[in-house]
């Protein structure tokens, strides 16, 4: 069985995280994933390069804990494409990315 880390962002206060978490626990369960880490980081931009919760799963990748990260969409992880190439090289080198789309899921931007 592949462990999984989750990661979700929202990018203000009032915004919930839970739609992702459900999608994004559907989608290990039908692989046949365990979750072993849930990341999360509430009210953050994703113009932001430095996060608590992404900051936590790199290093818990650089350990090895999982080899499987689940987000609903690339844009939780980066909203620049400089950060998301960073994000892409770590990603191909410490575990696999892997995106599960949801249904009216958008790219925005940040203000």
């Amino acid at each position: 069985m592949k462990k999984v880390a989750l990661y979700v962002r929202v990018s203000t206060p009032d915004q919930h995280v839970e739609s992702q978490l459900y999608d994004l626990r559907e989608l290990a369960a039908q692989k046949g994933y365990e979750i072993v880490h849930e990341y999360e980081d509430r009210g953050v931009c994703g113009k932001q390069a430095r996060r608590p919760g992404l900051d936590a799963l790199m290093a818990d990748a650089r350990r090895k804990k999982f080899s499987v990260v689940l987000v609903a969409a690339f844009d939780r992880i980066a909203r620049s494409t400089r950060n998301f190439l960073q994000r892409t090289v770590w990603a191909s080198s410490s575990s696999a990315a892997e995106k599960a789309w949801r249904p009216g899921m958008r790219w925005g931007v940040c203000s």
